[in-house]
């Protein structure tokens, strides 16, 4: 049963409200749970921070935005100035202008598995994907899923029919689940799209369970992307 607005506006809180304070992720990846967290968790809290403004609330869904980390598949990027805001790309090689302002040699970059490129971005630039480009956006919201519920993660329709998805595979994100989500974002369009920090990308619901389960992700052993960011 997905929760409906009245129950998911009830649980929605943010860190400080439960007095959790950010560096709790931190302890979530070395594989231990805060107390408050672990507390919060079982009173069956949606925690969310920071909190989604009251546009993001539809029926039954909440807008989740795009953050300040992107990771891209290995390949030459620079910063171009375009009206005034500055735009990160894929390289545009142009023999009349030799000033290459590569990414790389802007900011720190780092090397993902599988050869992408992982950097931050700041508030007031853009990035701009090509088409057939793939990226994996990091959520601007911190997101605690209770033991008793499942989230699930989809594109908004309205970027879908413009010919870009998000988050095509492994939408579910299990109860006990606690970090940035991580959207997969693809251009299946013929046209360049500009993202940025705070653009609306993905829609998610949240399931009760009939009974908490009996191990949360946050407690499974190994857990890959617990306390992600």
């Amino acid at each position: 049963m997905i929760l409906s607005d009245r129950d998911f506006k009830k649980r929605l809180t943010t860190l400080e409200r439960v007095g959790l304070k950010p560096y709790f992720l931190e302890e979530v990846a070395r594989g231990k749970i805060p107390r408050k967290l672990e507390l919060a968790l079982k009173k069956g809290k949606i925690i969310i921070d920071p909190l989604p403004p009251t546009s993001a609330l539809d029926a039954d869904t909440i807008d989740l935005r795009f953050g300040t980390e992107i990771e891209i598949a290995d390949t030459i990027l620079e910063v171009v100035k375009i009206d005034g805001r500055r735009v990160i790309r894929r390289l545009t090689r142009d023999y009349r202008n030799n000033n290459i302002n590569l990414l790389e040699k802007t900011r720190k970059v780092s090397i993902e598995d599988e050869h992408r490129i992982k950097f931050t971005i700041d508030h007031d630039e853009t990035v701009e994907l090509q088409p057939g480009m793939l990226a994996l956006a990091h959520t601007l919201e911190i997101i605690c899923v209770p033991y008793d519920i499942q989230m699930e993660l989809n594109g908004k329709s309205r970027l879908a029919r413009d010919g870009m998805t998000s988050h095509v595979s492994s939408p579910i994100f299990h109860a006990g689940w606690v970090g940035h989500a991580v959207l997969e974002v693809i251009n299946i369009s013929q046209k360049n799209f500009n993202i940025y920090p705070g653009l609306p990308f993905a829609a998610a619901s949240f399931r009760q369970l009939s009974s908490p389960a009996q191990v949360p992700y946050i407690m499974k052993k190994g857990a890959r992307y617990s306390g992600q960011r």
